[in-house]
């Protein structure tokens, strides 16, 4: 029988489709296309997988990830895929059902499953065989889910393709943390037991000694839990990054992370601009939405509110620390350290301006043109 408590969302949860769910359906709308086209080149069947899938639709009518997934699918990869769509809770499942049948209009196979999403999670990695392998978690961990349940498809063989995306409740690790409850020494059973889910899911009890410390910010605790467990999926997966998905605009209180992991760097080029566009995108409606502002280009914006700044200097230091490189190494290097802090776009233009100004120095190739391939260093 599946656990009641595995499945996190509140009651309404998908009665409309929420400022965060906006984000996080976003990034999924522009990555998972790319990233089918990509994966199609392995020859291989792929399973997309969504632990968490809700009923298909949210009440306001507008699709729900695993609508979104398919359609993905039936553009990038028809006939070559399996979804499968887990609930543990039977009203999802009925609306999810019937939100996708008949399921023979699907050139995939798809399998809409009721089920304890972390136990049948778990009996899945065995059956994974040589399938590509998209694996979407919304939301992970804190409750009925820990990290054991990740490392069955973190350590999959090489030779497969793997690609994890997950969210993170902010407001539930605080709850859980119980701070003040350790603060006067009032650690009931039952906190106890809260402590124990944490390290569960985090994958070790280190998050102790960030959620306690009284010094920091409740934002700067989320931002160091993240960074120490994004390091420790680092271990089984180099490229990945994570993105804050905020209540309403910048600034306001975070609530999830969406994290992803990969073995492919390509996945890291990818998803970085797919986040920071989604992130930017939604924050400026967010913050201007109902205003004079509300029209205006977001990525306007950001250069005239000097979020570029810095850009011109990041390039020279990269360039000083490995002149020759070329134009596309600098940059994965610039988005495996600021991972979504400038997209592709705005990277281009700027070594553009850059080389028109005589401040880099290019070394064309054959085509005589600025490409990725072209190598940059700085004047003498």
């Amino acid at each position: 029988m599946p656990r009641q408590d595995s499945q996190v969302q509140d009651d309404d949860f998908f009665e409309g489709k929420r400022p965060w769910s906006v984000i996080k359906d976003e990034v999924l709308r522009t990555y998972l296309p790319v990233y089918l086209a990509k994966v199609q080149r392995l020859n291989r069947r792929v399973l997309l997988v969504d632990g968490y899938a809700g009923p298909g639709r949210f009440g306001d009518g507008t699709d729900g990830s695993p609508l979104i997934m398919l359609r993905a699918a039936e553009q990038r990869a028809r006939g070559k895929y399996e979804a499968l769509f887990i609930n543990n809770e039977r009203s999802y499942d009925a609306q999810l059902r019937a939100t996708l049948a008949p399921l023979e209009k699907w050139s995939g196979r798809v399998r809409p499953t009721f089920a304890d999403s972390y136990t049948f999670l778990g009996e899945q990695a065995e059956h994974l065989a040589d399938f590509t392998v998209f694996l979407y978690l919304d939301p992970f961990g804190m409750k009925g889910c820990g990290f054991d349940i990740l490392l069955p498809y973190l350590t999959r063989d090489h030779r497969w393709s793997t690609e994890i995306v997950l969210t993170m409740s902010m407001p539930i690790l605080h709850r859980l943390a119980g701070r003040h409850a350790v603060q006067y020494g009032q650690v009931t059973p039952q906190m106890a037991s809260y402590h124990q889910t944490l390290t569960t899911a985090l994958g070790g009890d280190e998050w102790q000694g960030i959620m306690w410390d009284e010094a920091r910010t409740a934002e700067e605790k989320e931002w160091a839990i993240m960074r120490h467990y994004h390091a420790r999926i680092q271990q089984y997966m180099p490229y990945g990054g994570f993105c804050p998905v905020r209540q309403s605009g910048d600034g306001s209180r975070i609530k999830y992370f969406m994290l992803f992991a990969s073995r492919h760097l390509d996945a890291l080029e990818i998803m970085n601009d797919a986040m920071a566009r989604a992130y930017f995108h939604r924050t400026h409606d967010a913050e201007f939405g109902g205003t004079l502002l509300r029209d205006l280009d977001w990525r306007e914006l950001r250069r005239s509110d000097g979020k570029l700044d810095d850009l011109p200097a990041t390039i020279a230091e990269l360039v000083a620390a490995s002149p020759g490189s070329t134009r596309n190494e600098l940059w994965l290097r610039l988005i495996s350290t600021q991972f979504m802090r400038y997209t592709a776009s705005e990277y281009l233009a700027e070594v553009k301006r850059l080389v028109r100004a005589g401040s880099l120095l290019a070394t064309y190739g054959p085509t005589g043109r600025l490409n990725d391939v072209t190598r940059l260093r700085l004047p003498d």
